[in-house]
């Protein structure tokens, strides 16, 4: 159906840039993705800590898990992967795909079918969140998060179904976790 398409076509567009940002390496060049590399870092010293058994230090900057969700999540992915960029971008990369699906369920809510889609293919491709969803930042994630909670907030004023509702206790977690 129609979100199962908008999430592949997202995906596909956010594996392309990634591609092209593997290829020519342009994303170093930016000062928009200093942060990915300093969460690059953080997350390479907590894989190793897991490695390590504890034997190493544990990052300084990290205090706790519900405000430091993604440094978690990075140092996680990165432990199961052998620090593999790549895989955390595309976990990034699914979020990002995931947003218009999101944004389509909750416009459906309160509009019509088309107005919906319209929603949902214009949030696809909005050129910011394409863009960070592709970087190794929690933006794309912190975004999910957020609309996770604006599509579970529709559903509870609109008496939506119940796997909706969950999204909003699921998506204020998510949203403190990652300091959205």
């Amino acid at each position: 159906g129609f979100a199962l398409t908008l999430f592949c076509v997202g995906f596909g567009a956010r594996l392309a840039l990634l591609l092209f940002f593997m290829l020519t390496d342009v994303d170093r060049t930016y000062r928009l993705t200093k942060d990915g590399f300093f969460y690059d870092r953080i997350g390479r010293e907590i894989a190793e800590y897991y490695r390590s058994g504890g034997a190493t230090e544990w990052p300084r900057r990290v205090s706790a898990v519900i405000d430091f969700l993604y440094e978690h999540l990075v140092g996680i992915v990165y432990y199961v992967t052998d620090d593999s960029m790549i895989a955390m971008r595309c976990l990034n990369a699914i979020a990002g795909a995931m947003i218009p699906v999101l944004v389509w369920k909750t416009a459906k809510y309160i509009s019509d079918d088309e107005t919906a889609r319209r929603a949902a293919i214009w949030s696809a491709m909005f050129p910011t969140q394409f863009y960070y969803s592709c970087l190794p930042v929690r933006d794309s994630l912190s975004t999910f998060a957020i609309v996770l909670v604006f599509l579970g907030m529709t559903a509870v004023t609109s008496n939506g179904k119940g796997k909706d509702i969950l999204a909003l206790p699921i998506g204020l977690a998510l949203t403190a976790g990652f300091r959205a």
